[in-house]
């Protein structure tokens, strides 16, 4: 959760940066209300840049926190089923195994869409 965290701070870090630094470039009138093509070229650079690193750090987030969410339900799918395996007999005896099957699957598919 570390790197999702990491990952989504520095996406909204850069996000903010880029709006301050479109801010400062589009309020700079230059001289004579013009700008030197070295000038535009490296705050377009670092515009790129900080763009490139929005989507780089929001990938990152986004894959983390994928994968956490698909091992949080493994662990969950595996913990359900050994306490379900470890069940007594009688349990097996008075429940339908229907009923065992729906329940089962029902509070997997609240854990995969919810």
């Amino acid at each position: 959760w570390v790197i999702t965290v990491f990952g989504f701070l520095c996406y909204v870090i850069m996000e903010t940066y880029g709006n301050i630094w479109l801010g400062k470039w589009t309020s700079d009138n230059g001289v004579n209300g013009t700008h030197s093509i070295s000038t535009s070229t490296y705050r377009l650079e670092i515009y790129s840049a900080l763009g490139l690193g929005q989507a780089i750090f929001i990938i990152v987030g986004s894959l983390s926190l994928a994968y956490g969410v698909i091992t949080a339900a493994g662990r969950f799918h595996n913990k359900m089923l050994n306490r379900l395996i470890k069940s007594p007999m009688s349990f097996f005896d008075r429940t339908p195994m229907g009923r065992i099957t729906n329940r089962f699957s029902a509070d997997l598919d609240v854990i995969d869409t919810e």
